[in-house]
C-alpha cells in the first residue's frame, strides 16, 4: 500500500482567511464570463496538499467554508516517487527570500487527479533542469535541486526572482529592451545546443532579475527536438498548437516578445 494513504487521517489547516490560502483560481464562462466556480489549494509545512471548490465568488465564502470544501491529496497523485534510475540533485532547504519552489499545477487537478498526470509532469521537469543545470546559463534559472518529503519529489528548488517580465511591463518599471531581446537570445540558443526547445516561452514565463536581466523559467514542457510534449505552449504565444518540441516554437515565441516589449497588450 502506498504510505500517502496516511494522508486522509490528518485534518485540513484552519482557514482564517483567504489569505490563508496559496492560490486561489477562478473559471468563468469563456462566452459568458460569468462566474463557474473558485477552486484554491494549501499546503502544509510538511508539503501535504489540501484542495479545494466551491460554486461562489471567492469574496462572498467565508473562512469557515473554505476550510470545510479543502480535501487532503494523496500524495502519489501529484507528486512523483524519487526514481532509483536517474540521478537527481536534492536540495537543502531554503529560506523562503530566497528560493521559489515550484509545486504541480493544481489548475489541472481536477482534471488529472486520476491518473497521476501531475506527478509525472513534476517528475519530467526535474529531469530537464537536472539536465540543463549541468550546463548553466546566467539567463535561464538557477536550478538548486528537487524538494524531497516521504520519499517523493514534493517541487522543484529554484532561485527567486522579484517580478515577471509581464508584471514588470505592467507596472511600467524601466527596462532595456534591447538588453532583455539579446539575454532570451542567449538563453534560447544555449537551449537549442543542447537538442531542447523550451515550447512555452511567453511572458509570464521570463522573470526580471534584481538587475534587470530577463531570466527563463518554466520548463514544464520542455523536451528535446521531436519529443511530443505532455503539455502544450501557450495559446497566442506558439506559431500552432503543435504537439511536438521544436526549436520554432521558440523562434516564434522570441519575435513575438520583440513585438510585445515595442507595444505590449494584456489580456
Amino acid at each position: 500500500m502506498d504510505n500517502s494513504s496516511s494522508l486522509f487521517s490528518r485534518e485540513a489547516p484552519k482557514i482564517l482567511s483567504i489569505g490563508d490560502l496559496d492560490a486561489v483560481i477562478e473559471t468563468r464562462d469563456p462566452k459568458t464570463g460569468e462566474l463557474e466556480c473558485i477552486t484554491f489549494y494549501v499546503i502544509t509545512d510538511d508539503d501535504r496538499m489540501f484542495f479545494g471548490q466551491l460554486q461562489r465568488a471567492k469574496d462572498e465564502v467565508t473562512s469557515l467554508e473554505l476550510t470545510e470544501a479543502l480535501e487532503p491529496v494523496p500524495d502519489y497523485v501529484i507528486f512523483p516517487a524519487v526514481p532509483s534510475d536517474k540521478e537527481l540533485t536534492i536540495a537543502r532547504d531554503h529560506a523562503t527570500d530566497e528560493a521559489y519552489i515550484k509545486r504541480p499545477t493544481m489548475s489541472f487537478y481536477e482534471l488529472f487527479k486520476n491518473d497521476g498526470f501531475l506527478a509525472r509532469i513534476l517528475l519530467s521537469e526535474s529531469v530537464v533542469m537536472e539536465r540543463i543545470s549541468q550546463h548553466p546559463h546566467p539567463n535561464i534559472v538557477k536550478y538548486y535541486g528537487v524538494r524531497v518529503r516521504r520519499n517523493r519529489i514534493t517541487g522543484l528548488v529554484l532561485e527567486k526572482h522579484p517580478d515577471t517580465l509581464l508584471e514588470h511591463v505592467k507596472q511600467r518599471q524601466a527596462i532595456d529592451e534591447d538588453e532583455v531581446m539579446e539575454g532570451l537570445e542567449s538563453a534560447v540558443a544555449h537551449l537549442h545546443s543542447l537538442g531542447l526547445a523550451h515550447n512555452d516561452i511567453n511572458p509570464e514565463n521570463i522573470m526580471v532579475s534584481r538587475n534587470k536581466a530577463p531570466i527563463l523559467i518554466d520548463f514544464g514542457s520542455c523536451q528535446p527536438f521531436g519529443k511530443r510534449l505532455m503539455t502544450l505552449g501557450t495559446e497566442g504565444w506558439v506559431e500552432s498548437m503543435d504537439a511536438n518540441s521544436s526549436r520554432q516554437h521558440d523562434i516564434f515565441a522570441i519575435n513575438k516578445i520583440r513585438e510585445w516589449l515595442k507595444n505590449p497588450w494584456f489580456e
